[in-house]
């Protein structure tokens, strides 16, 4: 087992400018840098799942309709993308100071 200190760019709401990775990967199977980007990517995947579930509400309490709820899922995961592609384009066309005032 092995940990991984990260400096953080900007200090953490709790003020904390240092996270730590805790693995069982050994320094040949995974590099420190490799493990950071991949850390780093999985909290961007958590955003976008955290947005479907809050803004786009892909959970549905069906109960018993697990069909009802995958539709639900895939309509979110339509919606998510086609944001995307708009918040992609307003970048694009006007800076990411356009993109930053966008609702959603």
């Amino acid at each position: 087992m092995r940990r991984i200190r990260i400096r953080l760019p900007k200090p953490t709401r709790d003020g904390d400018d240092t996270i730590c990775l805790v693995t069982t990967l050994s320094a040949e199977q995974a590099d420190a840098l490799t493990l950071a980007a991949l850390y780093h990517q999985r909290w961007t995947i958590e955003r976008a799942f955290l947005h479907l579930t809050t803004q786009l509400r892909c959970e549905v309490r069906t109960l018993c309709y697990p069909g009802a709820a995958l539709f639900a899922l895939a309509c979110a995961m339509v919606a998510f993308n086609v944001l995307a592609v708009v918040k992609a384009a307003v970048r694009a066309a006007h800076g990411q100071e356009a993109e930053a005032a966008l609702s959603g």
